[in-house]
C-alpha cells in the first residue's frame, strides 16, 4: 500500500506540472492570478483549476448584467423570495474565489493526466472500501 502511495505522489507531481503547461497555452497571454489542485469531499478525485485576471473580469461582467433569480423573481412573491435567500441584498458577488467557476480547468484538456490520476485514486478507494486497516498502526 505504501509503494502505491509514494509512487502516487510522484506522478500526480507530473500530471499537475503536464496538464498546467496545457492549459498554460490556452491562456494566451492572459495574467494567471490564482491555481488550485482541489479535492473532492470523500477524497477519492480531485481537479485542476486556474483563472487569469481578464477571464474574471469577463465572467463577473457577464454576471453583473444578468439577474441570476429572474426565474425566481418571475414566480416567488418578495417574501418567499427572501425566505428562499435570506438578506441577499440582490448585488452581485464576484466569482474570483469560486473554483468552479474559474476559467482553465483540466476538464477541459482533451487528454488530462490528472483526470487519470483521479481515476487511479479512484479505482485503489473502491478496492479498500471500507477497510482502513491498511492505515492503522501496529503498536
Amino acid at each position: 500500500m505504501e509503494d502505491f502511495y509514494i509512487d502516487f505522489e510522484k506522478k500526480l507531481i507530473e500530471a499537475v506540472e503536464g496538464d498546467f503547461f496545457s492549459l498554460y497555452k490556452k491562456m494566451s497571454n492572459e495574467e494567471i492570478y490564482v491555481g488550485s489542485l482541489v479535492v473532492d469531499s470523500d477524497l477519492t478525485g480531485f481537479f485542476l483549476i486556474f483563472n487569469t485576471v481578464e477571464y474574471l473580469r469577463k465572467k463577473d461582467e457577464s454576471l453583473s448584467r444578468d439577474d441570476q433569480f429572474k426565474e425566481f423573481r418571475e414566480i416567488l412573491s418578495p417574501d418567499e423570495l427572501k425566505k428562499l435567500l435570506g438578506n441577499y441584498d440582490g448585488s452581485f458577488r464576484s466569482t474570483k474565489w469560486i473554483p468552479d467557476e474559474w476559467g482553465y480547468g483540466n476538464n477541459s484538456l482533451d487528454f488530462s493526466l490528472v483526470n487519470e490520476m483521479s481515476r487511479k485514486l479512484s479505482e485503489k478507494s473502491n478496492l479498500l472500501g471500507d477497510d482502513f486497516s491498511d492505515f492503522e498502526k501496529n503498536s
